[in-house]
């Protein structure tokens, strides 16, 4: 059976759980509603029937004999008749309109309070969320002008001159360089723990938010039953009611009565998940973007890869805090488990539910450290890591940047962990530190290189530097089908080394080309070889064919 926890996440579909909701409260209100009329509607005839019983009362005194004494009857009936409609207004308003509004108003108030604590958690997880976006770009630009700092010293160091006018420094102004570069990097330190913290407070934020929908859609799921069985319960008191005093309506009510013993709440549940439930929870974690990992980020190569390597050990560490965190919760449920009634249905719900965010947030801190250990391997020229986590780690662009998303879907959250598990048996070797390409001129004449196959290493030797991995990475032969991916890569400055206008038309065949039109000018970034360079137009950098443009430099 489908449920309202796993049917309204998708698009607007807690929206659309609302507007469900507030249709079937209108629904229970118009039916009170119409009730309530039909009470009316027997008082009014109870009124008409009294002044017809009296003006018959009054015409019998007018009679004699037996005739007088069948409109005698005649009195009595529309009296007996009468009492029987003011009874069944009675009955009407007191079993059917009366009960009716109040479980309307008491639904009414349970649904909201879940709804504003739902609204509250959401809130709170695009508060966070905007917070780790802004301690990014904070973070970006401090590397940014840490880097200009350190390599403003190595020049100062490397000449002993100052500026453009050149000049000389004494060794008091290159250390009071040094020092302004220490406090610059001090910030940074702060700056990424900052980033660092935002991150984790965006995720419990957002977990906190998702805890509260499913509660919320829970708690609408029980709400649905419990209208749907009182919108039955009423039916078939309405019927019973009507059935004892309207004879020429006895089959009506029959049918009536048996439509209303076929109103199911679980099909009808069903049915609206089916018809206008918009799909189950699709978590969307936002990941860390680290100013190294964009080659397009001007940075010293050695300080980056060394930057890269503590940040992965970083990342380690917090994996294994994570994971002792976890196995606390898996005690608890072990507990639990072993002694049934320890605690009642709810309490074994929590701790699911626990064990589920701890593994979010497990594949959170994995993902992370595998997008790190892609950038160092590219750094590096090293065969690219291959994990499970490649498969959900897609990238967006928000207003100023692009971020990492990592979209796992709720069924696959455990699952993960089971499969980090099973490749812990997996043993490694240090791969050659060049990576097997295709060059270029291969790729556009269909030749392909054939690379060895090599294994993901555990440790990975960089001069004296040693990058430790997780077991979360397989072995992997190159000749399995991996191919290389290409993305829509803006240009975020740099040297350009020559200028050209196109001259003919060129549409691109692959994700890494431009398409050219006559007349535009590129900014070429590099002349890879006689047939391909690389370049920046429109803010997209790609490459495109040498021949179809002509040198402007």
């Amino acid at each position: 059976m489908s449920h309202f926890q796993d049917s309204f996440w998708v698009g607007n579909g807690v929206e659309e759980l609302h507007r469900y909701m507030k249709m079937g409260t209108e629904f229970c209100t118009q039916l009170e509603s119409i009730m309530s009329e039909r009470a009316d509607l027997e008082k009014d005839y109870v009124a008409g029937m009294h002044k017809l019983a009296k003006k018959a009362k009054k015409a019998s005194k007018k009679c004699l004999g037996t005739l007088q004494s069948a409109w005698q009857k005649l009195v009595i009936e529309l009296e007996t008749e009468e009492e029987v409609h003011r009874s069944l207004s009675a009955t009407l308003t007191q079993d059917c309109a009366k009960p009716l509004k109040s479980f309307v108003e008491a639904q009414v108030k349970q649904r909201e309070t879940v709804e504003s604590v739902m609204d509250k958690q959401h809130r709170v997880h695009v508060d966070k969320y905007k917070h780790q976006l802004r301690c990014k770009r904070g973070n970006h630009k401090q590397t940014r002008e840490l880097e200009g700092c350190w390599e403003q010293l190595e020049e100062v160091k490397r000449d002993r001159t100052y500026g453009r006018d050149k000049k000389p420094v004494s060794d008091k102004d290159i250390h009071k360089l040094e020092k302004s570069a220490r406090k610059m990097e001090e910030s940074l330190v702060k700056a990424e723990r900052e980033y660092r913290d935002s991150n984790f407070k965006t995720e419990e934020a957002r977990l906190a938010w998702e805890a509260a929908t499913y509660r919320c859609c829970q708690t609408c799921e029980s709400l649905e039953h419990e209208r749907l069985q009182q919108v039955q319960q009423t039916l078939i008191k309405y019927c019973e009611i009507v059935e004892t005093i309207v004879r020429p309506t006895q089959q009506a009510c029959e049918e009536l009565m048996h439509e209303a013993g076929q109103i199911s709440p679980e099909n009808d549940i069903e049915e609206a998940c089916t018809s206008i439930g918009t799909g189950p929870n699709q978590p969307e974690q936002l990941l860390i973007d680290l100013y190294e990992e964009d080659l397009q980020n001007n940075m010293n190569m050695d300080r980056r890869r060394s930057n890269l390597e503590k940040r992965i050990q970083g990342v380690e560490e917090e994996i294994e805090r994570q994971k002792k965190a976890k196995q606390g919760v898996q005690s608890l449920s072990k507990a639990y488990q072993d002694t049934p009634d320890f605690c009642d249905e709810k309490g074994h719900s929590d701790v699911s539910r626990q064990l589920v965010e701890a593994d979010s947030m497990l594949n959170m801190l994995k993902a992370n450290h595998y997008k790190l250990l892609c950038a160092h391997a590219e750094i590096s020229n090293a065969p690219r890591p291959t994990s499970h986590f490649s498969d959900y780690i897609q990238t967006a662009k928000d207003k100023q940047s692009q971020i990492s998303l990592l979209r796992i879907p709720v069924e696959h959250i455990s699952a993960m962990q089971s499969d980090s598990a099973a490749t812990s048996s997996h043993s490694y070797s240090v791969p050659s530190k060049k990576s097997p390409r295709m060059s270029r001129a291969s790729q556009r004449s269909g030749f392909q290189e054939q690379p060895q196959p090599y294994l993901v290493p555990k440790t990975q030797a960089d001069g004296d530097n040693q990058l430790e991995t997780s077991d979360d990475y397989i072995d992997m032969d190159s000749n399995n089908g991996a191919t290389l991916q290409f993305e829509d890569a803006e240009y975020n400055g740099g040297q350009y080394i020559a200028t050209c206008e196109v001259q003919y038309s060129y549409a691109a065949n692959q994700p890494d080309e431009l398409t050219i039109e006559p007349g535009d000018v590129i900014n070429v970034t590099e002349k890879i070889d006689n047939d391909w360079w690389q370049g920046e137009l429109n803010g997209k950098v790609g490459i495109f064919p040498a021949s179809y443009v002509q040198d402007s430099s």
